[in-house]
């Protein structure tokens, strides 16, 4: 079996970010290739700022202890290769490299040149589905974008990122893939939920997952739905929530049973979708708006337009049919079947 490296970005305690490198892995391995995730080690400055982070908010870590358990033992689904730095010794371990999935080419990300795999040898660079994340670039990081004209293969998540690599590399062949969490099936993601420890049977909830802030007008209309239709409202970002300390296996648990999900964050929209749930997209609401483009795309693209927002949440919201959205797919994940075999095998 050809071994295959992956290199993304590495947030231990992020949900979308371990779902989408244990979807890549997974994936891989379904199809016969081993992979590992290349993981750099923390510098000893790295350790001492965390320890720094921890004395300065000890009871908002404390908290998050429970919680990262979970995230651990998701963790333990994932083949990592730990290292101390990155060098050209790789390449003899493994046949071939993919960055991505993320916003591995953001420039605001001081690590980024990990990204760009100048240790690997050319013929055996690949990017799949990589993100970068705003939608113009420096004239400096443009030049460090021609470095890319060097990959075998290049594959991004969002149209944007195509425009700008091929204006970077006089390249004509970037392709825009899907998400790698969405190359698994619902079955293939059920293999990995778990139901949470707090949870009750036969609950009914509103699940909310929201990574921007929530205004009280949309609070209170959620508020409203949740009395109408007596449901429970779960708030799995809320430090005080009972629900605050779960990890990427009950996370996908509490969508795929969900009433309703109302998200403003990409993989919750997502996993929505292949868990053939209703959901409700808001606009982010803080200073990180500019992560609405991925959703956008994720809509635009799988036919989705009245899942977003407009207002009010009524029970026309509940009433949801992905069919269009599901022939998308399959011929979405055809197409990145087609560009991780040729990364693979040739």
């Amino acid at each position: 079996m050809k071994k295959i490296a992956t290199v993304t970005i590495y947030d231990k305690y992020n949900f979308g970010n371990r779902l989408q490198a244990y979807a890549l892995q997974k994936y891989l391995l379904i199809n016969n290739y081993l992979s590992e995730e290349i993981v750099v080690k923390e510098t000893i400055n790295d350790k001492i700022k965390s320890i720094i982070k921890y004395i300065i908010n000890y009871k908002g870590y404390r908290k998050k202890i429970l919680k990262n358990k979970y995230f651990d033992e998701f963790g333990k689904n994932i083949k990592i290769n730990e290292i101390r730095n990155a060098s050209n010794k790789l390449n003899n371990y493994y046949d071939s490299f993919i960055v991505g999935s993320d916003q591995i080419w953001n420039p605001s990300f001081k690590k980024n040149d990990l990204f760009f795999l100048e240790f690997i040898d050319n013929n055996k660079k690949n990017s799949y589905a990589a993100s970068i994340g705003v939608s113009e670039i420096s004239e400096e990081d443009k030049i460090k974008f021609e470095k890319l004209s060097k990959f075998k293969l290049l594959s991004v998540r969002e149209e944007n990122a195509k425009k700008i690599i091929e204006e970077c590399t006089d390249r004509k062949d970037v392709q825009v893939l899907v998400d790698p969490t969405l190359l698994l099936s619902k079955e293939e993601w059920m293999e990995v939920e778990k139901k949470p420890r707090q949870h009750l049977e036969n609950t009914q909830y509103i699940l909310l997952y929201f990574l921007g802030n929530i205004s009280n007008d949309r609070m209170k209309e959620i508020n409203t739905f949740a009395k109408e239709n007596n449901l429970e409202i779960i708030d799995v970002m809320n430090q005080d929530s009972k629900y605050y300390n779960i990890g990427p296996s009950e996370f996908i648990y509490l969508i795929h049973n969900a009433f309703l999900i109302c998200t403003d964050s990409f993989h919750a929209s997502v996993f929505s979708f292949i868990f053939n749930n209703p959901f409700v997209v808001f606009n982010r609401e803080d200073n990180l708006k500019s992560m609405n483009a991925r959703i956008e795309n994720f809509i635009d693209t799988f036919v989705l337009e009245n899942r977003r927002f407009n207002g009010k949440i009524t029970k026309e919201n509940l009433e949801h049919n992905y069919y269009k959205g599901y022939t998308i797919l399959e011929k979405e994940q055809n197409k990145s079947e087609e560009f991780l075999k040729k990364i693979c095998d040739e």
